[in-house]
């Protein structure tokens, strides 16, 4: 679940700019939540949530990932 998280399922093993891909992977789940929930509130709500889970996750993922 470690490597899950820290790569973005996989897409940080992409070829070719790997973080792009990680980017792209956050990008499509705020449009997908956008275009679940609109551009109200719950949206902004939803996305500062996942925005907390990634840094707490990074954080305490970090020395992990840099032993690995």
């Amino acid at each position: 679940m470690r490597k899950a998280l820290v790569t973005v399922f996989g897409l940080g093993y992409l070829p070719i700019a790997p973080g792009t891909w990680g980017s792209g992977g956050a990008c499509a789940v705020a449009l997908a939540a956008f275009y679940i929930l609109g551009p109200g509130l719950m949206f902004h709500l939803v996305l500062a949530g996942l925005v907390l889970f990634a840094v707490v996750a990074s954080v305490l993922l970090g020395d992990w990932a840099i032993q690995t």
